[in-house]
Formats: structure tokens, sequence, C-alpha cells
């Protein structure tokens, strides 16, 4: 069942139209609005709950680290980075976790502010991970390899609440309109009201038809092809740009806790111990994202990366303690089946902003769209000036019924939209 179905009930194949006086129609939409508004939030409730449980989860592993203390006779022994890294670490993670907060959410805004605020901090944490956390992994693996699984469960519940959210905008946002078009009726029908009898000259008419053709023309790019793909583009950059980051933190979680193996694997091919492609694990060292974007749809480079590793580790070249290289050999196994699939996503996100970039920067709706409002504008107020210069309300009047009863159609259109049937708008006799 759609978003609006849930509003207002599906359709019934023979429901006798719904009547509503123009004077009611405000109150009836903004019953509407209320309605859904408060539904949004039982509704999405789950997400954020799940977000907020992972944030908890991630938060003990990150004080588990936080309250490790190193024997001394180990503590001489631990990388120094290691050392000095820690509190800085565990610091900017406790920080970033803690500004994942929101009170009683008691509205959509209230919701959407939460999404936006997340996602910004989820951008920060990605930060961190790259830097004070690639040390992290020497002497925390398994901590580490957590953090990347209850991160990305953050992610994972953030897209699904963005979606949510955008769909529902949408459906706000046009009863909002109706609300207004309600309003602009409701004012005409009292100008008609309290106008007086005037005359039209031909100078007005000829205003008048010059208005409705730039209208039309207007109307008629607004609802062309060229300028919903346009518009469309614009929109779908903006999506475009939130999946290129979670995607970008999806890499980082997967690949970001085997720096310290990739470390370990290098000096091997540096020492002739292992065979292996220098130029790509170096990349993947300096840059993980950048290094995976690049890979081919196949993913060779971190999948022959991880398969040698392997083999290093099972050959006994690569020496690790049979626990920890267990689990090593556990993640290079789930990692390499997820690879591919993540590589390709990754490449269709980066295809479809190439193809979105190149087809705004090709287009000339923005400019042909300036050009008819402002001519639209001119002819308004030069309408208005004339108007103002005339006494003659019964012109006035006529001009403003044919207004009312255009704005009026809209009206029944959009609501047909929004209730899935005609909704018949009772107009006061005038």
């Amino acid at each position: 069942m759609g978003f609006l179905d849930k509003l207002f009930g599906k359709k019934e194949e023979k429901e006798q139209p719904l009547e509503i006086n123009l004077g009611d129609l405000t109150a009836w939409l903004e019953e509407r609005i209320r309605e859904r508004e408060d539904g949004a939030v039982e509704e999405l409730r789950p997400l954020v709950e799940g977000i907020f449980d992972a944030r908890e989860t991630t938060k003990e592993i990150v004080m588990d680290i936080r309250d490790y203390e190193f024997p001394k006779d180990i503590k001489k022994r631990v990388y120094k980075p290691v050392l000095t890294s820690k509190p800085a670490y565990v610091k900017a993670m406790l920080d970033g976790l803690g500004a994942i907060n929101m009170g009683e959410a008691r509205s959509f805004e209230d919701l959407e502010e939460f999404h936006k605020a997340v996602l910004n901090v989820m951008k920060a944490i990605q930060k961190i991970q790259l830097g004070k956390g690639r040390y992290m992994t020497i002497a925390f693996r398994d901590e580490m390899f957590k953090i990347g699984t209850t991160l990305n469960m953050i992610i994972d519940s953030l897209n699904a609440l963005g979606e949510t959210l955008k769909e529902g905008r949408e459906e706000l946002d046009r009863l909002r309109r109706v609300i207004s078009m309600v309003k602009e009726v409701i004012g005409k029908v009292e100008a008609v009201r309290n106008a007086g009898e005037r005359d039209v000259d031909g100078e007005i008419k000829a205003l008048v038809e010059k208005r409705r053709a730039a209208e039309n023309n207007l109307r008629d790019l607004l609802r062309s092809r060229e300028y919903q793909e346009w518009r469309g583009a614009l929109e779908k950059l903006d999506d475009i740009g939130e999946k290129k980051s979670l995607h970008r933190s999806r890499i980082v979680n997967s690949i970001g806790p085997f720096t310290r193996m990739f470390r370990k694997y290098k000096k091997l091919i540096e020492d002739g111990a292992a065979k292996g492609d220098l130029k790509v694990l170096e990349g993947y060292l300096q840059d993980p994202v950048d290094a995976f974007t690049r890979e081919g749809p196949v993913c060779g480079g971190i999948n022959s990366i991880l398969n040698r590793i392997r083999e290093s580790l099972e050959n006994g070249t690569l020496k690790l303690g049979e626990k920890e290289g267990s689990k090593v050999l556990a993640k290079i196994k789930l990692e390499l089946g997820l690879m591919g699939r993540l590589r390709a996503e990754m490449s269709e996100v980066l295809k479809k902003e190439k193809g979105l970039q190149e087809a705004l920067a090709s287009s000339r709706v923005e400019e042909k769209k300036n050009a008819l409002e402002e001519k639209l504008k001119v002819l308004v107020m030069g309408i208005k000036k004339l108007e103002n210069e005339k006494t003659n309300a019964a012109a006035e009047a006529e001009i403003l019924r044919a207004e009312v009863e255009k704005l009026a159609g809209k009206i029944g259109g959009e609501l047909k939209k929004i209730k899935g049937k005609t909704i018949r708008v009772e107009r006061p006799v005038f």
C-alpha cells in the first residue's frame, strides 16, 4: 500500500465523489498533513531505533578498546603509533557516536533534521576510520571488524530512512501546494465580490493574450519531457551524492581492517618471499576507496591481493597465530564474496553521476525557463499597471471569475492525484 493509500485509504471501485465546500477545504487538507506527519513518526520509529541500537553497540566496542591496558612486558613491544593513536581514536569515535542523538521526534521535520545530522556524523566517522582507525587494527583486529559491521548497520538504516523521508516530503509538499491554490481562489472570489464594473480596452486584452501565450509556453516547457528530465537529473544527482558517500563508507569498512595484513604482504613481496603487484597494493595502502574505484568489474586487483595473502597464510609464508590466522582467513573468504557486488554498485553510481553531469551541462532548459518567466513577469506588471488606471470593476470581475475557474480546475486535478478519486469542490456563487 502506497504512502497516500495509508493516509487516505485505497480507492474503491464505485466510490461516490467526495464533496467539500471551498471554505472548508484548507482545514481538511491541513488535517491530512497532520495525520501524515504524526503517522510518519510512528512508521519510521523502528529505523531510528535501529540506528540508536547500532550506535550503542559500536560505543561498547570502542569503550572496550579504551579500557584495555597493555601489560607492561607487552607494552614495550607494541607498535608505537598504536599507543599514541588509541586515546585520540577513542575520543573522536565517542564524540562522533555521541552526536547521533535526538530528543523525542514530534514532527516530520525532526526526522529530516535527524537524518541530515547522522549523515554528517557518518562522514566524519569515515575520516576517523581512515585516519587513527588504521592503527587500531594492529592490536584490536577483532574489535575493528565488529565496528565495521555495526557502522554498516547504521548506514543501511540511514539509507532506508532517507528514501522514505524523501517520498513523504514530496507528498506533503503537494498537499501544501493545493492549500496555496485554495487560498488564492478564496482571495480572488473576495476580490470579485468587492470589485465594481469596469471596461477592458484593447490594449489590456492584447497584454492578457500575450500573458496567456507566455503562460502556455512556460506551462508547455514545465510539462515537457526535456524539463522533466532536467529537473529529474538535478534530483537524481543529489541522491547519487548521498549514495556515493555511503558506498565509500562501505569500502572503508570492508577493506580498512586489512591494512596491517597489506603491510605484511608488501614486506614479503619486497623480500622476494611472495609474488604480487606492488603498485596495486600500495594504492590500497594509500587510498583504499580510490584504489577500489579503479578496479575492473571482476575486482582483479583486490581479489588477487586477498587470494595471495590467503595462500601465504595457508603455506606459512605469512605467519600469524592460529586463532588470528583463522579469523583473517574467514574475513578474506567473506570479503571475496562481496567485492564484486560492491564494485558493481559503486561503478553504477559513478556511471550515473557522470551521465547526469553531462546531461545537465548540455541542457538549455534553465535558460529557456528563466527567459519565459522574465517575459511573463513583464507582461503581468504591464497588465497590473493598466488595470490600476481603470475603474470599471465589472470587467475586472469577469477576469477574476475566469481565473477562479481555472484555479478551481487545477485544485480538482491535484485533489484527484492525492485522493485517488474525484473530489467536487463546492464554490460560492459570485
